[in-house]
């Protein structure tokens, strides 16, 4: 590794936060230009979401290194450190400088650290088993018997705090990982889970009083975090991190059932069902701090497994996952690494079926360092150009009809939304929470009970339709209600990008709403196709209220029934 100068940063301000309060009109304006960007699962990675690799390097050579810099500094927004190859600890526990190797490596990155980054450090207090303390780094001095010490003995917390206190003042990091994947803890073993909480609990102490603006958190693997008992464990200390980081590869889904998962379903199921889960199991801000997908077979061979992938499912994942950043507000996106490494695999002589060579193949260019398909769609999320027509289809199938129910003016239904399968359909913003109720106006049936509490945001529930589901349509019935009177936003969006919108009054007793397709004003602030409203087109459906914007406070709930497009 080559070694530089560490140079300065210079921070840009903060971006602004959105303001508290403003009128209706402008409330509606800015609801209706972030609907499908930041709601809608089309919507285009904004700036919001910062995008980058860590510099692993494709082969053990200057040129090699050189390039892979060059990838990161150009075409990135986000500088990756991700240091899970041991721990100097009794240099750390003593305060002592660390090894010279540590030291070299750590300035090399800094000297590539541009003032248009922001900056992601992960850092690991376990061996990449994600259960025994992390090795030793080379040229330490520390004795091998430190190992044998728990996670939260006073020798490990003393030097773990020390340690990680040297990376801030190295890397000056925004967001910090303070414990690379410690969640596969919860299925591995649960007793040194516990000693890791107390870990967290030193660490991030220490940290926050002397670095209150760095964001502080652990990554977990995302198929282990969905088992439930995992899920229930992390709870505690999700709750009390500023971020959840996750890692997550989707096509190795294998090598986690192996590991006592359950199976991921084919793509595009495989990425978005998780992801999905992962915005209803948490309201916290999301990181994925390490991603990829492969675009050949990786084969393991103890135990034998096989995990495939191609160009275009990469692609696909990519894109896919830059609209659900946009819609979840993602922190950062981090892809592993920006070249296939191949030539470093055969240099290190990496047998096949080595773990080792289950990422081989991740990059966005081929061992040749030419580019991927997947890399023309990395370079325009980079440069926010991801518009709605790119937008991935859900994971889930779309709720489909039922039998046909009389609407306005005694007209057919052409199309019922399943209040019965809302919970499961239906996706919504932070804090809100999606329940069945008895609760309708006929007292018979049930309805769908959306409840949140108001602030200085939108609130919003999803579903996705399947084209032609709306075929013919020229209105729509909803019966509505309220814990306060509000309204809220119906918006309609066609695969093209193109979104119509109409509003509907809630009030606190029933209120049945009939609209007119006719009447339903386009978004100005999505691209203009042909101007004209075409529901047999129609793909995604998304219920808003932006109160919130205009001052409103304290708890809402609305229900909604009967609702019929005819």
């Amino acid at each position: 590794m080559m070694r530089f100068n560490p140079s300065t940063r210079r921070r840009g301000p903060a971006a602004p936060r959105r303001g508290a309060h403003t009128s209706r009109g402008v409330a509606l304006g800015l609801l209706l230009g972030l609907l499908c960007g930041q709601a809608g699962i089309a919507g285009a990675a904004g700036s919001r979401t910062a995008w980058g690799f860590t510099p692993f390097p494709y082969d053990f050579t200057l040129e090699a290194v050189n390039r892979v810099y060059d990838i990161v500094e150009n075409d990135a927004t986000l500088f990756a450190v991700h240091r899970d190859d041991g721990v100097p600890w009794q240099e750390a526990l003593e305060d002592k400088p660390f090894p010279k190797k540590v030291r070299e490596e750590w300035q090399a990155r800094v000297g590539h650290i541009k003032p248009h980054h922001k900056v992601y450090v992960g850092l690991a207090p376990l061996s990449t088993d994600r259960e025994s303390l992390a090795e030793i780094s080379e040229g330490s001095k520390t004795r091998k018997s430190f190992r044998k010490n728990a996670l939260n003995s006073p020798e490990v917390k003393q030097a773990y705090t020390n340690y990680v206190r040297r990376a801030i003042d190295t890397f000056d990091p925004d967001y910090l990982n303070i414990g690379i994947e410690v969640g596969e803890l919860t299925s591995r073993n649960e007793r040194r889970w516990h000693d890791f909480e107390e870990l967290f609990a030193h660490v991030k102490a220490a940290v926050k009083a002397e670095h209150p603006a760095i964001q502080v958190g652990i990554s977990f693997g995302l198929q282990s975090l969905m088992e439930p008992r995992n899920a229930e464990l992390s709870r505690p200390i999700i709750e009390r991190s500023d971020f959840v980081g996750i890692s997550f590869y989707p096509y190795m889904s294998a090598f986690h059932e192996a590991l006592g998962s359950h199976r991921l379903e084919p793509p595009p199921a495989q990425w978005m069902k998780p992801l999905d889960w992962l915005r209803a199991y948490t309201d916290k801000p999301i990181a994925i701090c390490e991603t990829g997908y492969t675009t050949e077979t990786a084969r393991l061979s103890k135990p034998r497994l096989e995990m495939t992938g191609n160009a275009e499912l990469q692609k696909r994942y990519l894109l896919d996952l830059a609209a659900v950043a946009a819609r979840d507000d993602y922190l950062f996106v981090a892809w592993f690494l920006p070249v296939d490494y191949e030539a470093l695999s055969r240099r290190a002589g990496f047998e096949k079926g080595s773990v080792m060579r289950l990422w081989e193949n991740i990059g966005l260019f081929d061992a040749e360092v030419r580019p991927k398909p997947a890399w023309s769609a990395w370079q325009q999320i980079v440069a926010g150009q991801v518009d709605a027509a790119s937008a991935p289809a859900p994971a889930a199938p779309a709720p489909r009809a039922q039998a046909a129910a009389p609407s306005a003016g005694g007209a057919a239904a052409r199309y019922t939304f399943d209040i019965a399968d809302a919970k499961r359909r239906f996706k919504g913003s932070w804090h809100d929470k999606v329940k069945l109720s008895d609760e309708t106006p006929s007292g018979a049936g049930q309805s769908m009970r959306w409840s949140f509490e108001y602030g200085d945001r939108f609130q919003w529930l999803q579903a996705q339709l399947e084209r032609g589901d709306l075929a013919g349509a020229s209105g729509m019935r909803i019966a509505v209600k309220g814990a306060q009177d509000s309204f809220v936003v119906v918006l309609f969006e066609e695969s093209s990008g193109e979104a119509w919108w109409g509003v509907v009054p809630v009030k606190t007793d029933w209120n049945t709403v009939d609209l007119d397709f006719a009447e339903f004003q386009i978004d100005t602030d999505k691209p203009k196709k042909n101007g004209r409203f075409e529901p047999d087109d129609v793909v995604r459906v998304t219920l808003a209220d932006a109160r919130g914007f205009e001052g409103a406070r304290g708890k809402q709930k609305v229900w909604v029934t009967d609702w019929t497009v005819y």
